[in-house]
């Protein structure tokens, strides 16, 4: 694992994610000059070929509006696996014009590179984000290097959000940005 232990996938499951992955991208990858809008809109129209169309009411309550969706590795898997929550954020983004930014820590997992390329823009860590990082780490009870990395890349936004299925590994950081940061859970 190249995230560390809290990215827990088994061969079984890699196996599986790079199925679901061949699958998707069988057909002809998204241009580098669509809009951001437009390839997140084709990469939800290839999901719903391949896992079906999304429930009209898959959220109980629903999430605030954001500017920016950031997807983390945990969360692109899910994507890439059909799951209906993580596709509905993308839905929910691509209906309300939000960006979608996977910060470049998420590309030292090769098994969800190729889904963050299907449609989001990806953040490059400069001096500015490392020094940010350090600065949540120091003020966070808790938290690691590449996910204070991942927080202080997004946090540069006015509002948004950080797609994952492990919430609990960004809360402290979270908490620590003071910023209107959110947390949506897959």
């Amino acid at each position: 694992m190249l995230l560390g232990p809290k990215l827990d996938i088994t061969f079984d499951r890699e196996r599986e994610v790079l199925r679901a992955l061949r699958a998707l991208f069988s057909g002809k990858p998204p241009s580098a000059e669509q809009t951001p809008v437009a390839k997140a809109s084709g990469y939800l129209k290839m999901l719903a070929e391949a896992y079906g169309t999304l429930p009209t009411q898959p959220f109980r309550s629903e999430p605030p509006l954001v500017g920016a969706l950031a997807f983390d590795a945990s969360a692109l898997t899910a994507l890439a696996c059909g799951d209906v929550r993580a596709r509905s954020y993308l839905a929910r983004g691509v209906g309300s014009v939000a960006r979608f930014l996977v910060p470049a820590t998420v590309l030292l997992d090769p098994h969800v590179a190729a889904v963050a390329d299907a449609f989001a823009e990806v953040r490059a860590i400069d001096a500015a984000a490392a020094r940010e990082a350090a600065r949540l780490l120091a003020n966070a009870a808790g938290g690691a290097p590449l996910e204070a990395l991942f927080v202080a890349s997004v946090a540069r936004e006015a509002s948004s959000a950080i797609v994952t299925a492990n919430g609990a590994d960004y809360a402290a950081l979270v908490s620590a940005a003071r910023r209107d940061l959110h947390i949506f859970a897959v």
